[in-house]
């Protein structure tokens, strides 16, 4: 990935060319793509936006109406709530994790332990002694 310093370099032809501008880190298949480890993400979010309107001052807009999609409210959890969402989710990732890992190798040791006896119970001979 080109970083955010050497990506500078083509920022006002960008603008001219595209009417805004995006950082690469800011390109959201990056901000996806640590979105899962990004415990403030609705503020990173907000920061990309932000930072795609402020460079397209100026620049005409191809589509959209500005007026209308600024009249829509995105509620943004305060920071303490987004920590406690950010600490059920990773407790939630933890469970499932367990349950991925976890449940598939206790089947197989279960499977392992009926495999064996029931390999005793058909090899038993009753009349040994």
């Amino acid at each position: 990935m080109l970083s955010n310093k050497k990506a500078e370099f083509g920022r006002a032809d960008t603008v001219k060319e595209k009417g805004f501008y995006v950082l690469p880190s800011e390109l959201f298949i990056n901000v996806r793509k640590n979105a899962r480890n990004d415990a403030n993400l609705n503020e990173t979010l907000v920061n990309v936006f932000r930072n795609i309107e402020n460079s397209a001052k100026g620049a005409k807009m191809p589509r959209g109406d500005k007026k209308a999609i600024m009249k829509y409210e995105i509620p943004i959890p305060e920071v303490k709530e987004q920590d406690r969402i950010v600490s059920v989710l990773n407790k939630l990732d933890a469970l499932v994790g367990d349950i991925s890992i976890g449940l598939p190798a206790e089947l197989k040791a279960r499977r392992s332990q009926y495999e064996y006896y029931r390999g005793k119970l058909l090899t038993f001979n009753a009349y040994a002694n």
